[in-house]
């Protein structure tokens, strides 16, 4: 829920004042965590980079600070999630990144969260369920 509420004005805030020299970086951070993917590697470090760089290109200094919390929930989000999700973490990262870079990405960061929330969901269902 907290992603939800940051993210998505985070990376409204990245498309806004990043430098080209920043979006370029971002694609290949989001390109890193594709090519992981592909490759049937571990993407964790990759995709909190993209995430943190995504964040640095806000230029907003109150944001930095709560990176390591947006790391700490990506982790943990990414251990639920990241055999459910991998294409469509391969989509979503480019979607946010078209976003970022034509100045409109909170649609696709709010989907990105939403695709994790709900396998979230249906994995805490599944553990009730066993239990």
């Amino acid at each position: 829920d907290m992603r939800l509420m940051l993210e998505p004005a985070i990376a409204e805030l990245a498309a806004r004042n990043r430098t080209e020299e920043e979006a370029q970086r971002l694609t290949e951070y989001c390109d890193a965590v594709r090519r992981r993917i592909q490759a049937g590697e571990d993407y964790l470090i990759e995709d909190m980079r993209f995430h943190w760089y995504l964040a640095k290109c806000s230029h907003n200094m109150v944001v930095e600070p709560l990176m390591p919390i947006i790391d700490a929930a990506v982790v943990s989000i990414a251990n639920i999630t990241r055999k459910e999700l991998l294409t469509a973490t391969v989509d979503t990262h480019q979607e946010i990144l078209n976003g970022v870079l034509d100045q409109d990405p909170r649609a696709a960061v709010a989907l990105h969260l939403e695709m994790n929330r709900i396998v979230i969901k249906h994995a805490k269902e599944r553990s009730e369920k066993t239990k």
